[in-house]
């Protein structure tokens, strides 16, 4: 399996610490699995798909998650646009409420 030390130190190391300071001795091994996810056709659409692919997954039960990884290629333009206005309102919002 192709996993990147870095990011598998980014999760690893904290879980480490996190069970030291609770005084765990045992604990289960991060069992790591390479998934695919939607890739996009341009460039400028990545942004998109991150907030896309994270909106899916934390709002999928945990008992289902491993098929999420594995549900499409891409996002469809739809969905994409849904996602910049979800976006545009978040950010107004922020703006209107920074203005008073």
């Amino acid at each position: 399996m192709n996993v990147n030390l870095g990011m598998k130190n980014v999760i690893e190391i904290p879980m480490k610490i996190f069970y030291a300071q609770k005084g765990v001795n045992s604990h289960k091994k991060v069992h790591w699995q390479v998934t695919q996810c939607p890739s996009q056709a341009r460039v400028e659409e990545s942004g998109y798909y991150i907030m896309k692919y994270m909106k899916d997954i934390i709002g999928t039960p945990i008992n289902t998650i491993k098929d999420k990884f594995k549900e499409k290629d891409s996002y469809t333009q739809a969905e994409l646009d849904e996602v910049r206005v979800e976006w545009a309102e978040v950010v107004d919002s922020y703006i209107q409420a920074n203005e008073e």
